[in-house]
């Protein structure tokens, strides 16, 4: 059963103890792509859609997951799922303009579940099997 996290509870989810539930994701809009530096700028789509201040975090994809920054693109709301991440909190990442005081890394699996448009119900995980 999958598990929808808020954005601003990711950093205590990935903390908790059992392991994560593999199915467990964050429902976000892809707001910017930097691929030269491997960045994604993500939104909690729940908190936009309440008209606030949406919660904003950066999502970085090295290694075996840099594939996806070509494929998602600004504006593409989609599931991403937690297990495979990594959570670097604010001393890490004093330079995070954005409004949550930590970043996300993704260097050997990803998985995401688009939500609109187009490509709506289909899952991408890097690296793709063979």
């Amino acid at each position: 059963m999958e598990t929808q996290i808020l954005a601003r509870d990711i950093h205590i989810y990935l903390r908790k103890k059992p392991p994560l539930d593999p199915e467990a994701y964050v429902y976000v809009e892809v707001a910017l792509v930097w691929p030269d530096l491997e960045r994604i700028a993500l939104m909690d789509v729940r908190m936009t859609v309440a008209k606030q201040n949406p919660a904003r975090f950066y999502a970085f994809f090295t290694g075996n997951c840099t594939g996806l920054l070509r494929i998602v693109k600004p504006q593409d709301v989609l599931c991403l799922y937690l297990s495979g991440a990594t959570v670097h909190e604010a001393e890490q990442c004093k330079q995070n303009t954005l409004n949550l005081p930590f970043t996300l890394t993704y260097d050997k699996t990803c998985r995401l579940k688009y939500v609109e448009k187009g490509m709506a119900g289909h899952s991408v995980t890097f690296p793709t099997r063979m």
